[in-house]
């Protein structure tokens, strides 16, 4: 399963990949080829990395988040792909980033934190 993340022409595509990963080169491309994408980033795991689960730690994070008006973030959007958290979005500031990264790293089942958090012009 691919994830795909869209935040201020940047988009993300993330997920656990089979050994044959025409799927993902080919989300890449139409994602390219897409009006108004201005980047295109990848987060893959191979499919054999066992569950994790990725759906509780998800919501998990996301619970942590709202709870903390700090790491609060409109705009931003996460997935976790075999326990690895995927950030998207903006924000005004980089301790804001930081501590969105760090909030994230500090739910249980968290492996590590891929961030692709921009700051705001």
């Amino acid at each position: 399963m691919l994830s795909v993340l869209c935040n201020s022409q940047l988009v993300v595509i993330a997920g656990a990949l089979p050994p044959d990963y025409k799927l993902a080169v080919e989300a890449v491309h139409i994602a390219t080829k897409t009006p108004g994408v201005r980047r295109v980033e990848t987060f893959f795991v191979p499919k054999a990395a066992p569950d994790t689960g990725d759906s509780d730690i998800a919501a998990r994070i996301k619970a942590v988040l709202a709870g903390d008006t700090s790491a609060r973030a409109e705009g931003t959007d996460l997935t976790v792909v075999a326990g690895t958290v995927v950030l998207v979005g903006m924000v005004d500031d980089q301790a804001k980033a930081d501590r969105l990264v760090e909030r994230a790293g500090s739910v249980t089942g968290v492996k590590s934190v891929k961030s692709f958090i921009q700051l705001k012009p």
